[in-house]
């Protein structure tokens, strides 16, 4: 008899491969990338969240599936559910602070970023003054 191994996937997971290849699931989330992670939930059968994920990326109890498992087509019909009750609106979403810290820490290294000096003021840096 096969064993087959599930790698439960938490905030700080990371995926491995893909096109978000190194990001780690909070990141996604922050990022707003819930369609990709419930595609990744539907297709893996080896992969699957924590609970409080599933809730966060919008997954109801009755779409869970048992794992090992996979069913790509409940996704695509979790998909057209969500678009048809967008239809166009942007509804405000329960995560909108974890969206707003993301865009402020991205604002703040942006700035930081921008940040010039003269080129005295390099040169003692480099000299160590």
């Amino acid at each position: 008899m096969d064993t087959i191994r599930l790698r439960t996937m938490t905030y700080k997971s990371i995926l491995i491969g893909g096109k978000f290849d190194g990001m780690t699931i909070h990141q996604m989330i922050s990022l707003g990338r819930f369609r990709y992670l419930r595609y990744t939930y539907f297709k893996y059968s080896a992969l699957t969240f924590i609970d409080e994920i599933l809730d966060l990326i919008n997954i109801p109890k009755e779409y869970r599936i048992k794992k090992p498992g996979s069913n790509i087509e409940l996704n695509k019909e979790l998909n057209a559910k969500y678009d048809e009750m967008a239809n166009g609106k942007k509804n405000p979403t329960s995560h909108s602070i974890v969206e707003k810290q993301f865009k402020t820490k991205k604002n703040n290294r942006i700035r930081r970023e921008k940040i010039y000096f003269s080129k005295g003021s390099m040169q003692s840096r480099n000299q160590g003054h």
